[in-house]
């Protein structure tokens, strides 16, 4: 009997080093893609942040605030109040 016993509880602690291996391979997976899309994202932002500020502060080129702003735009500022809605005339 006690060797039944035995065998079961090295049968279950095999099967949950199993279990949590593959599960620790399904975390690391998800982790690389997620970084991945993280990065597309990350570089998207970077580069629409890039085109509004040359817009804003070099050219001055409403016709492209416009064209990268939306309708429901909100701005807020560092000093953490509430911005104005952007309002579009076209």
């Amino acid at each position: 009997m006690k060797k039944i016993e035995s065998s079961l509880r090295l049968l279950v602690i095999a099967i949950l080093f199993l279990l949590s291996s593959a599960v620790l391979q399904n975390v690391k997976a998800q982790s690389s893609l997620d970084s991945s899309s993280g990065k597309k994202l990350f570089d998207e932002l970077v580069y629409k942040d890039s085109l509004l500020f040359n817009a804003v502060f070099n050219t001055c080129d409403m016709k492209e605030i416009k064209a990268l702003l939306t309708k429901d735009f909100e701005f807020y500022p560092d000093k953490r109040e509430i911005g104005a809605n952007y309002k579009s005339k076209t």
